[in-house]
């Protein structure tokens, strides 16, 4: 991904540049990822689900990445970047970025560049349902959302939540659209390892863009 700041319209009334929701389906029923408006982060919704199905909406649990990374809970290691750093990553550049999810550990990690930035173990959560998580599922009902995957924004157009919002919704030209490029997005369903990965990052690397992929079990 690679998310342009130029010409990059005002968040509604504010004076902070937009937001760039980056990818999703059906906001905090399925997932989406996003850059903050200063570029110092990126943040996400993921819906995760226990044993009896109930859903888990937040898989970040108030969980920040970046210049602000949350260190402790059920963060088991985080990379903390200075500001500058980060804006390095998401701010006009080229970004690899990785997510997996493995039900074997009940981990969740995210990759800059081919790098571990920040890993979540669920098992380390004082919430037994949260330790109970057994996989992501999407979590939606009609009208309100669809399990449509967006580019670029955080549900399709056929979804009606927050539509009336003129940070969300598709018809307000101050929304958080993403404004940039994306390049190879791939779901896997299988985790890819770390060497996986590295691996893919170096490859990827010798071209003019890299991907953004994501890894579902």
């Amino acid at each position: 991904m690679k998310a342009n700041s130029a010409d990059h319209l005002l968040y509604c009334d504010n004076y902070s540049p937009a937001q760039h929701y980056i990818i999703g389906i059906g906001i905090y029923a399925g997932f989406f990822f996003a850059t903050t408006n200063d570029y110092t982060g990126i943040y996400s919704n993921l819906s995760y689900v226990d044993a009896e199905d109930s859903a888990m909406w937040n898989w970040t649990q108030g969980i920040s990445f970046g210049a602000n990374a949350t260190t402790e809970g059920i963060v088991d290691y985080a990379k903390r970047l200075t500001t500058n750093e980060a804006i390095a990553l998401y701010k006009d550049n080229w970004l690899h970025l990785v997510f997996t999810y493995n039900t074997d550990d009940n981990k969740a990690i995210l990759y800059h560049n081919g790098e571990k930035m920040i890993s979540v173990d669920y098992d380390l959560s004082e919430d037994q349902q949260v330790r109970d998580i057994v996989g992501i599922k999407y979590t939606g009902k009609e009208p309100e959302f669809y399990n449509d995957l967006a580019f670029g924004f955080y549900e399709s157009r056929r979804c009606t939540c927050w539509d009336d919002f003129c940070w969300g919704g598709y018809d307000f030209p101050e929304s958080n659209h993403f404004k940039g490029q994306l390049d190879d997005v791939r779901f896997w369903h299988k985790t890819l390892t770390p060497e996986e990965i590295s691996m893919m990052y170096e490859s990827e690397n010798l071209s003019s863009g890299f991907g953004l992929l994501s890894s579902l079990r």
